[in-house]
């Protein structure tokens, strides 16, 4: 409750701060010149005695006859309206934190925050693409239809709580049904994924299926698939790099461990004999002992 958000006909979203009474900051939402009420001065270039050109309705006709349209008609004719779209915010929305907020706009939905790590950039949102419905997918095993409302969200915690609930076995039959527009999309995400999870079978056996599956596809259009490939191949190449050398250290120790132990096997029985002999000497001077003993008491 310690600040107020305006908006309404303006381009601009002010925020103003209660206890002071003064304006805060003034974003501006728009800079489309398309739209009404964009232009915050006239142009000077357009400038007559008798106003500003912007203003002036022009008349239209044919030689000395001059029709004064009536204000939005163009050459006269009634259906046809020359106006321009009016810069608008419907509503605005703190968020529940206090930390963004939400506006609507005619130039759609605009969210500003403080965190950087906030993005909400949906595609093709409706109503019914909501985290609970998703989930309901998921507990009905409708694994793609899932997968394309997490695309449609396109919140990238929800992707990966998706992906990673559909079955091993279930990857080559959704990668097959999946529409062309997700394809692309997906492959992205398994390449961003690939490259700091530690599931890297799953997402390397997501990364085969859609590209053996939709290949052809995906070759058709090369140059915008090319840098989520390049993407791809960057992280595949990566952890190839660091399982190439543990695998290298593993081997070179599990080699020096087998040669050791033929060592230790060659050493064993010549200790083994070395021990016996001892044995036998120490047997032979206590029989020596026990000898002479016997002939000191015979004495």
């Amino acid at each position: 409750g310690e600040s107020v958000l305006a908006g309404g006909q303006s381009k601009f979203v002010c925020i103003y701060n209660v206890k002071e009474q003064m304006l805060m900051k003034k974003f501006e939402i728009s800079c489309n010149l398309s739209f009404d009420a964009m232009e915050e001065f006239l142009d000077r270039r357009k400038m007559t005695e008798f106003g500003s050109l912007a203003l002036v309705d022009e008349g239209a006709g044919d030689g000395d006859e001059v029709n004064i349209s009536l204000p939005g008609v163009r050459k006269g004719d009634m259906s046809s309206r020359n106006f321009k779209p009016e810069i608008r915010v419907s509503s605005l929305r703190f968020s529940p934190t206090g930390r963004s907020w939400a506006a609507t706009t005619t130039e759609g939905l605009l969210i500003y925050s403080l965190d950087g790590s906030l993005v909400f950039d949906p595609y093709d949102l409706d109503l019914d693409v909501t985290p609970t419905s998703i989930r309901k997918q998921l507990r009905l095993k409708e694994w793609m239809a899932a997968i394309i409302l997490a695309f449609r969200l396109n919140e990238n915690a929800l992707k990966q709580e998706v992906l990673e609930t559909v079955p091993h076995d279930q990857i080559p039959v959704v990668c097959g049904s999946l529409p062309d527009v997700y394809v692309e999309k997906l492959l992205s995400f398994v390449a961003d994924c690939l490259e700091k999870s530690g599931h890297l079978q799953f997402y390397m056996t997501w990364a085969q299926n859609l590209l053996m599956l939709h290949g052809q596809k995906l070759k058709n259009r090369s140059g915008s698939v090319l840098p989520t490939l390049q993407a791809l191949q960057k992280s595949i190449q990566r952890h190839f790099d660091n399982l190439s050398k543990l695998c290298n250290f593993n081997m070179y120790n599990i080699r020096y461990a087998v040669a050791l132990s033929k060592q230790k096997c060659v050493k064993r029985p010549a200790e083994e004999e070395e021990e016996k002999e001892e044995q036998d000497e120490g047997l032979s001077e206590e029989m020596s002992e026990a000898s002479l003993d016997d002939s000191e008491m015979i004495l």
